[in-house]
């Protein structure tokens, strides 16, 4: 009797185990296919608004490499954004600062 049950029992166990596995991995696949990160192809591919360009560069006395750095560092720290939100964010954290 225990040796039928331990016949059923076992294989059972691997068999659940082996589809937790397979569900879970599944499960991480889909959440990462949403939560692309953005790489730098796509970046180049979403050009900002060349106006919130202007605009930041305006408010850096026509500085395009301090704006172009400000972005990067705004890109480190929120990935995952498009390139005008990166622009926007920058323009509103330089503007927030000068208060």
């Amino acid at each position: 009797m225990v040796e039928t049950l331990l016949l059923v029992f076992v294989p059972g166990c691997f068999i659940l185990a082996a589809w937790l596995v397979w569900v879970l991995v599944k499960l991480i696949k889909e959440q990462q296919r949403h939560h692309k990160r953005p790489t730098r192809r796509d970046h180049a591919l979403k050009p900002a608004n060349s106006e919130l360009q202007r605009r930041l560069i305006r408010l850096l006395g026509g500085d395009r490499t301090t704006a172009d750095r400000l972005v990067k560092l705004t890109r480190t720290k929120y990935p995952g954004q498009t390139e005008g939100w990166y622009w926007e964010k920058t323009i509103e954290d330089l503007e927030r600062d000068r208060r």
